[in-house]
Order: C-alpha cells, then structure tokens, then sequence
C-alpha cells in the first residue's frame, strides 16, 4: 500500500505536551494510542493512529538539554480516520512508495502511516492536530518535500520553539475557562534533517540476566542480541526479561496511582508511556512484552496478587494500595 504524505498541503478541509518554551524532537514515530479516559464524565476515545513526538526542553540560549525526562505530544488525523482507515506504517527507505502495515494493535509503531488500500482516497483534514502542526512546520522553513515522504524520522533533532495553537475548544466536563491548544511552531533553531549525529537518547532501565531472565525469540524485534553466554553487553538493549521489564513498570505505575482504582485500557496506556520512556525496546519487542505480561490475565492476576494489588478481570480494574 502506498505510504501517506504528511504535507498539510494534502490536507482536506473539513495535553500532557510541550507547552511555550524552546524543545527538540528526540524521537518521531507513528503509533496506535489511547487518550485516557476524561477525568470528569469518565468517557474514553477510541485508540487511534498518531504521530507521536518525544519532546525534550532546552535551554533557550545554548539549545542544549535541561531535562532527561521527554513530554509526549500525540498528534491524531481526526476522528473520521479510524484504525480501519490508518495505521502505524514501516519504511525501509524514505523514498520506498510502499509502507508495510504495523497493525492496529495498542502500542503498534512504525516510521510513518499505512493507509489502508480498500479506503481510498483518504483524506486528512487541515483541522487535526497533525495538519496544524506540519502546517506551522511548513511555515517555518522546514521541507515540505520531506514531509510528503512521510517518513517521520526526518523530524528528529529538529529543536524548536512551540507555540500553543488555539482550538476554541473546551473539552466536555472540563474547565471552561481552559480551551483546548494544538502543538505548533513558533520559530525552528535547528533542522533535524540536515544534523550530523543523533541525539541522545533516555537511558534505558536495564534488564537482568542469569536465572529466570528470558532470552528473545528471533523475532522478537529487540535492538541488540544477546552473546552466546547469556550477558548482556553494557549499553545495549535486548528484550531478554519480559517479566522483569513488566514487573518494573507495575511498581511504577503503583507509586503514580497511590489509592487509585484504574480501569485497564487506562492501566495499559499509561505502561505503554512507561516502555517508551524508560526502555529502547522497538515496536515489535514492546508487543511481545505486553501480550505475555500486562495483558495476559494469568500473568497479572499473578504479580498483582505478589504486589498487594487488586486485580479484576470481569470488570477490568486494577486497584492500587495506597500504602
């Protein structure tokens, strides 16, 4: 299927981000993404395709890091574009024409986005939070030749000051007087495309060896491979502990929910956030991590019970201590 342009001149008409400052692209994916449920009516989207930008603030006079820590920016293609319609794609090069199909499962990344073949022409509307953003992009000298590629990978090490883009849109059961703002560009510092080396990434938690560890299937999708000795070289990063990986991320997730009843869809999006954040696991590593852990109920039931946490699988509740 031929890949997406990401131009917001092939746009039809029809959060927990980076708010104003100076930040920089660390890394640009596309993603299948759930916004967790509104806090005041307790309603939940659908999970959708999206950009997903990890933005890192900088210090406005030598654009160098102040923060370690990245805010996530989800930028979606409306509500019309349903996962039937787009999905996470991959791109072995930026010029390949064709994009393979990620899937539409949670936590499904790629390069850039897949458009289903049997929902042609899509459409992507210049008033979704991706077109304000590429258009304020556009706006500010960065390539549109690049953007119509799709390959989001050109956006990384881009270092730039945002702006708030007003929507006129106050979401329901919220704070009437906080209208709901887009991720745009105020003035771009550095062009990612034209950076000789990459940024630095989050270092990422460390898993364990020796007994019990689990060693990656072939496929497994992990960023290095483990020596035939079973030691995982310092630095690298291997999918070689599911379980602990997982384990790490529930005791996390516990401190952040103290007295918290989470529902599961919510519980599974924020330990997504979790493996972007604290791990280089890729796409296909962080599936198998999921599906043999969080979202096996034999599994969860299992630690859940070890950790003093209650677990419901008939009503999808996890409920946390608050000690």
């Amino acid at each position: 299927m031929p890949k997406i342009s990401l131009s917001s001149k092939d746009t039809v008409k029809g959060g927990f981000g980076a708010q104003e400052g100076t930040w920089e692209i660390g890394k640009a994916s596309c993603i299948v993404y759930q916004f967790p449920p509104n806090s005041q009516t307790g309603e939940q989207t659908d999970p959708a395709c999206m950009v997903r930008l990890e933005l890192y603030k900088l210090d406005p006079n030598t654009l160098e890091r102040i923060d370690d820590e990245p805010a996530l920016e989800h930028l979606g293609f409306g509500r019309k574009n349903t996962l039937d319609i787009l999905r996470p794609g991959k791109l072995a090069k930026p010029e390949d024409s064709e994009a393979e199909d990620m899937g539409a499962a949670l936590g499904a990344e790629g390069n850039t986005v897949f458009g289903d073949p049997n929902h042609q022409p899509i459409k992507i509307y210049e008033n979704c939070a991706w077109a304000k953003f590429a258009h304020s992009l556009a706006d500010k000298g960065f390539k549109d030749e690049l953007l119509k590629t799709g390959y989001l990978p050109y956006l990384e090490g881009t270092k730039f000051d945002v702006e708030r883009l007003k929507t006129g849109f106050t979401p329901e059961g919220g704070d009437a007087t906080r209208e709901r703002t887009l991720l745009g560009v105020k003035k771009i510092h550095v062009f990612g495309y034209e950076r000789k080396g990459k940024p630095a990434g989050k270092t990422p938690i460390p898993t364990r060896t020796g007994a019990g560890s689990k060693a990656p299937s072939p496929n497994s999708g992990s960023a290095a491979v483990i020596p035939p000795n079973g030691e995982i070289q310092t630095g690298t990063v291997v999918a070689a502990d599911y379980d602990a990986i997982a384990k790490d991320g529930l005791d996390e997730l516990a401190k952040q929910n103290k007295g918290r009843e989470v529902k599961r869809a919510l519980f599974q999006s924020s330990f997504m956030t979790f493996l972007m954040r604290r791990t280089k696991l890729d796409a296909e590593a962080k599936k198998n991590l999921v599906n043999e852990t969080i979202r096996n109920d034999e599994w969860l039931a299992s630690v859940t019970g070890e950790k003093g946490i209650g677990f419901d699988a008939g009503l999808g509740v996890l409920i946390f201590p608050a000690e």
